[in-house]
């Protein structure tokens, strides 16, 4: 949550924006070596754009991405939200179902 706020506060550097660039664009290639991730790329594509992407093209629009996009999506997605935080695991201490919370928000109100 706190990297959220920071998000809206503050931004990211160009560093932060140019390694997330360098990251989406490793995993892109990645995944095509996968043919089941290729066909799935394929098909999305086509049902929503109608046309299929190059990988040449998606590079292309991975490094198109400006300082200005990106926190407009940032304002896009997280301003003027409340924000929520799910997470599974083990809480130390608590052994077991007995010692779980029985109380369930949603919305600000109080579920039976």
């Amino acid at each position: 949550m706190r990297e959220c706020e920071s998000l809206l506060a503050e931004g990211v550097t160009d560093e932060e924006l140019n390694d997330a660039k360098t990251f989406m664009k490793g995993n892109l290639a990645l995944s095509m070596e996968s043919t089941e991730v290729r066909m799935g790329h394929l098909a999305k594509n086509e049902m929503i754009y109608g046309r299929h992407f190059s990988f040449d093209e998606m590079i292309e629009k991975i490094d198109a991405i400006s300082m200005d996009d990106f926190s407009r999506v940032v304002d896009t997605i997280f301003r003027g939200k409340q924000l929520t935080l799910v997470s599974i695991g083990r809480i130390p201490g608590n052994t077991g179902p007995e010692t779980a919370n029985p109380i369930l928000l949603a919305g600000g109100r109080r579920l039976p």
